[in-house]
């Protein structure tokens, strides 16, 4: 039987309208192939379509012209409801500013995440949460709030709000944009690390050309097409 990629985007053509009504084309004609198990670094400059690629990728936002499968499944015609449990079952996500709640301790803001988008009681979901910060060496530091961890353990921290939920593919826009030079290898080497042994497709968007070294597949966008 042959390998099926698990996110398949075909053509993908997005564009968006200025405010003085003048259609702006962002991505133009974009294919990718995302197998299980593989990582893939985006690079761009700023402008060059990234951020949207990702939120095409992620189900956070409608081609306007292409193909998309996830798992081979066409997701242009599912409702809204039907695309958010797409979302909450297949995908996870890192992102540059972290975004956890500050008034909620490392594992509360893990734990959060799994309560829409698991149906497991409380006691299940808190050692969901455990396991994941244990896996990416916060176990002693999951009764602690953001502003007590530091910016590597922070990242760390969001990455495992991700993995808590199982995902089947993890997209991290930025996620080592906010940190120094050996924390990002770091947070890099253990988000692989993790992706590789649970078998999670990884899809990073980087201006690192270091971090994108690292994955199995570097693209390249300039204006919202692939350089050849």
């Amino acid at each position: 039987m042959p390998d099926v990629p698990f996110l398949e985007l075909r053509d993908a053509v997005r564009s968006f309208r200025t405010t003085t009504g003048q259609e702006l084309p962002v991505l133009r004609g974009v294919s990718l192939t995302v197998h299980s198990g593989t990582s893939h670094a985006v690079l761009g400059r700023s402008g060059s379509g990234k951020s949207t690629l990702m939120a095409l990728l992620g189900l956070l936002d409608q081609l306007d012209a292409g193909t998309y499968r996830v798992n081979g499944q066409d997701v242009h015609s599912l409702r809204d409801r039907d695309l958010s449990a797409f979302r909450g079952e297949f995908f996870g996500f890192v992102y540059q500013r972290f975004f956890l709640m500050p008034h909620l301790t490392a594992l509360q803001n893990v734990e959060l995440a799994l309560v829409h988008a698991s149906r497991a009681g409380r006691r299940q979901r808190r050692q969901s949460a455990l396991e994941a910060l244990d896996r990416l060496g916060l176990a002693d530091r999951a009764h602690h709030r953001p502003a007590q961890l530091s910016g590597g353990e922070q990242q760390r921290t969001a990455i495992a709000r991700a993995l808590a939920l199982v995902p089947r593919v993890v997209l991290a826009d930025e996620p080592t944009g906010a940190l120094d030079e050996k924390t990002a290898e770091d947070t890099v080497s253990w988000l692989l690390s993790l992706c590789r042994e649970q078998d999670i497709a990884l899809v990073v968007v980087t201006h690192d050309p270091q971090v994108a070294a690292r994955m199995d597949a570097t693209h390249h966008l300039v204006e919202g097409q692939w350089a050849p």
